[in-house]
């Protein structure tokens, strides 16, 4: 609240000029001000410490079943890419690569500030999505038709109102499928248990979901990350990895014949 009111105060003193710097540039802003999280526009669906409750295999088939429509393939998105709200409902055509399957985030949707651009390099990244994604944002397309430029546009063809997608849209698919809800922000929780359940690479899930550093990564998901046991097969390959190899190169101190010896003389 105190971020947001001085906020006002500057701007309403730069539009009347009597300033002509932003006396902001440069500030942080406090840890739990709706400007201090990942997505950089957008306040989180939950607070920072909120507890990770995905969505099981299951339950997720149940909601991608219950969606109708565009809503299939904004669910399909939101848990097979982790990527976030405002980061798919900012999403256009012109990012979407349905031949290489991938897409370019570089925009997020925020309810305070419109479409906004990353302040971090990290943020603006290469998603890589699979063939039941692109399946789903290709019958988007279908459907869309080029009327607008955004994949998830309302029915003028403008980017659509986050609160109304994420709230009430929302809402209603978890009811529909008789699975427990929860807020929007578990979409991405969900993707990264059900990657780390299947060993997907740390740094691909990392990238993926633009988190900062793999300690983020570890900070929210440990108890996802597999800690079986490995197989036989396995445990050998890696005691034949460590066996020592043949060297090429003389040995450090070459042996000599003993001075006085047949050898030596």
């Amino acid at each position: 609240m105190a971020w947001d009111v001085l906020n006002q105060i500057l701007e309403f003193a730069r539009v009347r000029k009597l300033l002509n710097e932003d006396l902001l540039l440069g500030m942080k802003p406090f840890k739990d001000s709706g400007q201090a999280n990942d997505d950089d526009s957008e306040p989180s669906d939950e607070p920072e410490d909120a507890e990770v409750m995905p969505y099981n295999a299951d339950q997720i088939e149940a909601i991608i079943a219950a969606a109708e429509g565009w809503e299939r393939a904004l669910v399909t998105l939101y848990f097979f890419t982790g990527i976030r709200r405002g980061e798919a409902l900012a999403l256009t055509w012109d990012r979407v690569y349905l031949d290489r399957d991938r897409a370019l985030i570089n925009r997020s949707l925020s309810v305070r500030y419109g479409i906004t651009t990353p302040k971090t390099k990290s943020s603006r990244r290469m998603i890589q999505y699979g063939p039941r994604v692109r399946a789903e944002l290709s019958k988007q397309r279908e459907r869309v038709q080029l009327r607008s430029k955004y994949v998830f546009p309302n029915e003028s063809g403008a980017a659509p109102n986050v609160r109304w997608a994420t709230d009430v849209v929302w809402r209603r698919i978890p009811t529909r499928a008789e699975v427990p809800h929860r807020p929007i922000g578990q979409c991405p929780h969900s993707f990264a248990a059900l990657a780390l359940k299947q060993h997907k690479p740390l740094n691909w899930i990392q990238r993926q979901m633009d988190h900062r550093t793999l300690q983020m990564l570890s900070k929210h998901y440990w108890r996802w990350i597999p800690t079986d046991d490995l197989s036989a097969e396995e445990m050998s390959s890696l005691e034949t990895a460590a066996e020592p190899q043949a060297s090429n190169h003389a040995h450090p101190l070459p042996t000599r014949p003993e001075i006085g010896t047949e050898a030596g003389s």
